[in-house]
């Protein structure tokens, strides 16, 4: 009687080798967009504290600058930095000047936006508001932050390198120093921040003690805050609660 032998032959052939390379594949591809949110999340997380870090800078900043006697929180326009944007002073007011090569010890004007270099008679960050005056800045770490920059003039950014937008608010004109300052979205549509700092439900600012500060957050699209859909917005601010 003849036996037929058994297939001890334990070892994947190239069909089921290549299935388990298929299922591998399928599993990672619908793991890549939960990655991808989770990642994104992070990084708008850390945006988020970057935006705290900012006000807390500003709150430094008012509790040691006097202009015409009053505290006050860095400006988002000023006649002396024409074509300005409010972010690009607000790093400059915060982060302060580095030290240049000249030797008069006179506060000097923007020279570049890498360094901050100007003339104010001080070796490292900070400036001076008067000649001989105590050193002011950087505030809340500001000299370490992250920042683009735009016409040679450099600003704050959020973990998507998306630019940090600021307004201060001014009681006297009842609205927000906004000249040269309106964004624009991906699309090149200005953003009117009158609006966009607005509260639908109740018609007036969400801010009107101190400033508003916002980033475009990770869809890169500056977006109002919607109460009937609190969601629809990513954007990293100040303005309206987190949802």
């Amino acid at each position: 009687m003849r036996r037929h032998a058994t297939r001890h032959n334990s070892a994947f052939t190239l069909i089921e080798l290549s299935v388990v390379i298929l299922i591998i594949t399928m599993m990672m591809l619908m793991a890549v967009p939960a990655v991808s949110k989770i990642v994104a999340q992070a990084r708008r997380d850390l945006s988020v504290s970057i935006m705290h870090q900012l006000e807390i800078a500003c709150h430094e900043f008012k509790l040691d600058v006097q202009v015409n006697g009053l505290y006050q929180y860095p400006r988002s326009s000023d006649v002396d930095y024409p074509t300005w944007s409010g972010s690009q002073l607000l790093r400059l007011q915060l982060t302060g000047y580095a030290a240049d090569d000249g030797d008069d010890g006179l506060p000097g004007k923007f020279k570049s936006f890498e360094t901050l270099a100007t003339d104010d008679g001080h070796n490292g960050f900070g400036f001076r508001l008067t000649e001989r005056g105590r050193v002011y800045g950087p505030y809340g770490g500001a000299e370490n932050m992250d920042f683009g920059s735009r016409d040679e003039h450099s600003f704050f950014v959020d973990a998507f390198d998306h630019e940090f937008y600021y307004y201060r608010y001014d009681p006297e004109s009842n609205d927000y120093d906004d000249d040269d300052n309106s964004p624009r979205n991906p699309q090149g549509v200005v953003v009117n921040v009158t609006e966009y700092a607005t509260d639908p439900t109740t018609n007036s600012y969400y801010r009107i003690d101190d400033f508003v500060i916002f980033s475009a957050g990770p869809d890169g699209y500056i977006e109002a805050y919607d109460p009937v859909d609190p969601t629809a917005s990513d954007d990293v601010t100040n303005v309206f609660p987190e949802f």
